[in-house]
């Protein structure tokens, strides 16, 4: 059993690691990670954040472990599939992110970021109508919200010209 004080402390560090990604800021979020000894193993959200930040910087293979540590701890959770997704995305493994992503999708079935990335691995693999199909779930579960303005953008934009084309 983990003393209260210790648990808060970790839970402060965590949240100051977490703002530190939220705001693009991944070397100050390993920073804080770091500050955390022992690491607290068994937290998933200790996981994410570390893959998501090693992810942020371009550093796929430290990434990796990270992720997959989280996964067991946390087997539902979407933002854990949806950054293991991203990583195989990054690493040109399209196939293996909508495998994730379609999992993801039907526990998770308004999880915006879900057709976002299944969008954009179907692009990548050259399936556009399916990407299409992907990215109006996409706008339909995002419309109103200001958070994903500039995602709505680049979709809205995407499929106006693939429209023009087709039709």
């Amino acid at each position: 059993v983990v003393p209260k004080q210790d648990r808060d402390a970790v839970d402060a560090t965590m949240e100051q690691a977490r703002i530190a990604l939220s705001r693009g800021q991944y070397f100050q979020a390993l920073d804080a990670l770091q500050a955390l000894s022992p690491a607290p193993e068994k937290r998933a959200d200790f996981w994410l954040l570390k893959g998501s930040s090693h992810l942020g910087l371009g550093q796929l293979d430290l990434a990796e472990q990270p992720f997959t540590k989280a996964q067991p701890l946390a087997p539902g959770n979407a933002q854990v599939a949806i950054q293991l997704a991203i990583l195989k995305q990054e690493k040109g493994d399209h196939t293996g992110a909508l495998k994730i992503l379609a999992e993801a999708a039907g526990r998770h079935p308004n999880m915006p970021e879900i057709y976002l990335n299944q969008g954009y691995s179907q692009l990548e693999l050259g399936a556009m109508r399916d990407a299409g199909r992907s990215f109006r779930v996409f706008l339909r579960l995002t419309e109103g919200r200001s958070l994903y303005a500039e995602q709505r953008k680049a979709v809205s934009r995407w499929l106006a010209q693939t429209s023009s084309v087709s039709g």
